[in-house]
């Protein structure tokens, strides 16, 4: 199915993965609150509190998710650093499945497979 709010521009991120070998921060989608139950019941999520300082994500590599502070993200735009910098400094980095998934739904609204729970809101 196909996510085509406008909101979701707003929603995709990059988390810092606090480890400096890594060549990028991951890929990854801001659960908002008004859909944290759905996010439970489909991901099989023991998700119990998020802070107000904090933001629950999925992660579009694998549908992995975590709750992470607020300063560990930066917007996700495929046409603004770092997405530019890292397709410079990587090239492979368009080729990454977490990548590619990530640009798909940021232009396409292409659902990822694993975001199961968004998948039962289109």
């Amino acid at each position: 199915g196909l996510f085509t709010s406008p909101s979701r521009h707003h929603r995709m991120v990059f988390v810092d993965p606090d480890d400096t070998s890594l060549p990028y921060w991951w890929a990854a989608l801001i659960v908002p609150e008004e859909e944290w139950s759905l996010f439970r019941e489909a991901m099989d999520s023991d998700v119990q509190t998020v802070k107000p300082s904090e933001v629950l994500v999925c992660y579009f590599e694998d549908g992995s998710y975590s709750v992470v502070p607020r300063t560990a993200l930066t917007p996700f735009h495929p046409d603004k650093d770092p997405y530019l910098a890292y397709a410079k400094e990587n090239p492979r980095f368009g080729e990454e499945e977490a990548i590619r998934l990530a640009t798909n739904f940021w232009h396409l609204g292409e659902v990822p497979p694993r975001f199961k729970w968004l998948r039962w809101l289109v």
